[in-house]
């Protein structure tokens, strides 16, 4: 990633003189940054000096002793490289690191079991290892996935997509219950995936 990719101002539109600098991670990118579990994390919104870190609460000082825009990046992007290439950096196991890459390839259109046959690891082995890497379960992780993929489709209040589920129920319940859409037609092909094609129009009440 090349440096400032990741890296955004971002002005306050209610406070004129106020700015921030907004740093976009994955979920493993948070775990190797913060050196923690990630599942210690889920659902919660802490301030930097909420982390029980001491480098990551003095970062908003540094940056806003900086004179110019430039030299703010560069301590950004100095902190960032420091814990990542950091003898103790602690990185993500690699089956959960591929299970993950796996789940982002395939925009969460994947089950666990067949992670967990890939991975050679038990289902269960890896739903506790996956927890505590990058937060949520990977089937959470996969309905998270699937939404965004979704989201990125609406055009002109509809989405056109085609959608592959294990099974005719899970296609129903995220297009219904999670995108409060009409389903179209759904289908089963020789291998047993369920597929969802064509236009899929908000649910009138």
């Amino acid at each position: 990633m090349e440096p400032g990719e990741y890296v955004t101002v971002t002005p306050h539109p209610a406070l004129r003189h106020q700015h921030g600098v907004q740093v976009d991670l994955t979920p493993l990118g948070v775990f190797v940054l913060l050196r923690r579990p990630t599942a210690e994390l889920t659902g919660a919104v802490p301030a930097l000096d909420e982390l029980g870190d001491p480098g990551l609460a003095a970062l908003p000082g540094r940056l806003a002793d900086a004179p110019d825009w430039p030299r703010r990046f560069a301590r950004v992007e100095a902190f960032l490289a420091g814990r990542l290439l950091a003898d103790r950096v602690r990185t993500p196991d690699p089956e959960v690191a591929w299970a993950w890459q796996t789940l982002v390839r395939r925009a969460g259109a994947v089950g666990i079991a067949e992670l967990a046959v890939e991975t050679g690891w038990s289902r269960r082995h890896l739903l506790d290892r996956f927890r505590a890497q990058v937060g949520p379960a990977p089937k959470a992780a996969a309905r998270v996935l699937r939404f965004e993929r979704a989201a990125g489709l609406v055009v002109g209040g509809r989405i056109h997509m085609t959608l592959r589920y294990d099974d005719p129920r899970a296609a129903l319940d995220f297009l219904s219950g999670t995108l409060g859409l009409t389903p179209g037609p759904v289908m089963t092909d020789p291998e047993g995936d369920v597929w969802c094609f064509g236009t899929y129009r908000p649910v009138v009440p």
